[in-house]
């Protein structure tokens, strides 16, 4: 008889938070696209305009192969053994003249007109394995963002209606925007609307000539989008629960004007939601208006069916009616009521004279960071949605632009460190205790460097915390002015991160220079644990190193 398979045949696929890292992402369980990604055995990096697969389960790291990308911004989605690539392009230039086209290299008469820069977007459906295209999905636009949840992914992409007509169709169907599949060595084997006109919505109250769609896509079954949804709208913003999408767009009301939704005059966010609860499908639920504007998508956190929303007031050199010339930031609960998001809560008079540099909400709290001269952490209390409510206030110098709960009523506030005039002074960590909301805590400080800047202040993906040795390890560029540069440093700190003892230096790693030609390594991008490994990755490359000490053990440059 044929042997048989035991569960002892292969070893186990490494399970992800407890053998590797995965991205960094706002809500658990919901992905969101970065330029590296891991299942715990390969890595995959998009980068220099090319996509490059490691093997990272042995002692050194394997270039396995590359693939070229066009366009830029490239973005990836990784869902056991598929990639989807995220890119952005787009055409313009000289149009055809009545006397003949303008030809490259020749100067452009003064009466040449030029066709407007129109972007478009690319996804790719990879074969993890072999880097192999399965399929491209070409469409105008650009992307606002994506996430991905099980095997389904969504797709926002924003694009201005009417910019590319199709040649001969009729005049109503100009504005509505193509979008192309293609499989290598076939061609555009599928050409359809970007979304079927039954799915296509407008908000109760109008919100631009723009069409923003969702492309539902099962990555188990291929690229072709199972359900397509729009609405004449722009976004800029997009946040994700598990249940939720909303995507935001600042908006501007004439003070000379009333607004026909009762919307503020001044600076306000106008957010639409759908319904993702489900796997093959999305519903729009509704839009609705803010105060203020966001700072990023951690403006946004969605809890037992409402939205919390904290924004920011017109600054002092652009006031708004019923200002003195001063911000405010606010705290705004919204519900899905009749097919909009209507308010029924609001905490305001957070950071008078000042804005918000980090928000964090975790289930029935939120934290706030508003700076000028001091940095004031607001803690809040949302149990009530139609109360909700400021409990505690920190004041100490320097901000916060990132904060990461890390368990145990404890919080780590990256940002940068500031003398009493509000003079930053260089990167730094914090760690908060936040057990009682009524008087929250600084129990530790570090500074990371005068001058130093850390990527992960302004981008979450840059930041890395491993849980099973409480090492914290963040990219770090220090360019010392003084020295002419002799002592700066590009490359990425490793600390240990404990309530009595605060933050431990475990060690600093830099990326070897490809050559004597460049004066400094390049700064690293991102950090990962996989294989009992630390990896960093630059544009140069991939280091293995030791999560004791950061030192490099193995390098890999990416090709030229």
């Amino acid at each position: 008889p044929a042997p048989q398979a035991t569960a002892d045949a292969s070893p186990a696929a490494p399970a992800a938070g407890t053998d590797f890292s995965t991205t960094n992402v706002q809500e658990a369980g919901v992905d969101e696209p970065d330029a590296v990604k891991t299942d715990g055995r390969r890595m995959y990096v998009a980068m220099n305009q090319k996509l490059y697969a490691l093997d990272v389960s042995g002692d050194a790291p394997r270039l396995l192969g590359s693939l070229p990308l066009e366009g830029y911004g490239h973005e990836l989605l990784l869902r056991e053994g598929k990639l989807l690539v995220l890119s952005s392009g787009g055409f313009g230039g000289p149009m055809p003249m009545p006397g003949g086209d303008v030809a490259v290299g020749e100067p452009v008469p003064n009466s040449a007109s030029f066709a407007p820069y129109v972007p478009r977007t690319t996804l790719m459906e990879i074969d993890a394995d072999d880097l192999k295209v399965i399929r491209t999905l070409e469409l105008p636009g650009s992307v606002v963002g994506g996430r991905l949840r099980g095997g389904t992914a969504r797709i926002a992409i924003a694009t201005q209606t009417g910019v590319e007509p199709a040649e001969g169709a009729p005049e109503f169907r100009r504005w509505m925007p193509t979008l192309e599949i293609e499989r290598p060595g076939a061609g555009v084997t599928r050409r359809q609307s970007i979304a079927p006109c039954s799915s296509v919505r407008r908000p109760q109250v109008f919100a631009g000539l723009g069409l923003l769609t969702v492309l539902t896509i099962d990555l188990d079954r291929g690229l072709t989008p199972v359900d397509s949804d729009a609405i004449l709208a722009d976004a800029s913003t997009v946040y994700a629960s598990a249940n939720r999408l909303y995507l935001a767009t600042e908006r501007w009301v004439d003070p000379e004007t009333i607004a026909e939704d009762g919307a503020p005059a001044g600076r306000s966010t106008t957010i639409h939601g759908f319904d993702v609860s489900k796997g093959d499908s999305t519903r729009y639920v509704g839009s609705g208006n803010v105060r203020g504007y966001l700072l990023n998508q951690f403006s946004l956190s969605e809890h037992r069916g409402a939205l919390r929303v904290a924004t920011t007031e017109d600054p002092p050199w652009f006031p708004g009616v019923g200002t003195d010339g001063t911000t405010e930031s606010f705290v705004t609960v919204l519900d899905e009521i009749d097919g909009r998001l209507v308010q029924v809560g609001r905490v305001g008079g957070l950071g008078k004279g000042e804005r918000i540099y980090a928000v964090r909400f975790v289930e029935d709290v939120g934290f706030v960071v508003t700076f000028r001269q001091t940095d004031p952490l607001y803690t809040l209390d949302l149990g009530d949605k139609t109360a909700p409510r400021v409990v505690g206030e920190l004041k100490i110098p320097g901000f916060s632009s990132y904060l990461h709960p890390i368990g145990d009523g404890l919080m780590i506030g990256v940002g940068q460190d500031a003398d009493a005039g509000g003079r930053t002074r260089g990167a730094q960590v914090s760690l908060f205790d936040v057990n009682d909301l009524s008087d929250p805590r600084r129990l530790h400080q570090k500074l990371l460097g005068e001058y130093a800047s850390t990527q992960a202040e302004h981008d979450h993906h840059a930041f890395l915390w491993w849980p099973a040795t409480k090492l914290l390890v963040l990219p770090l560029s220090v360019y010392d002015y003084r020295s002419n540069g002799d002592s700066s440093f590009f490359g990425a700190v490793g600390m240990r991160v404990d309530r009595g003892a605060g933050f431990a230096d475990v060690g600093r790693t830099e990326h070897p220079k490809p050559s004597e030609d460049y004066y400094y390594s390049s700064p690293i991008q991102r950090a990962l644990v996989a294989n009992g490994k630390l990896f960093t990755i630059s544009y140069f490359g991939v280091q293995a190193g030791r999560l004791d000490t950061l030192a490099g053990t193995a390098w890999v440059p990416f090709e030229s």
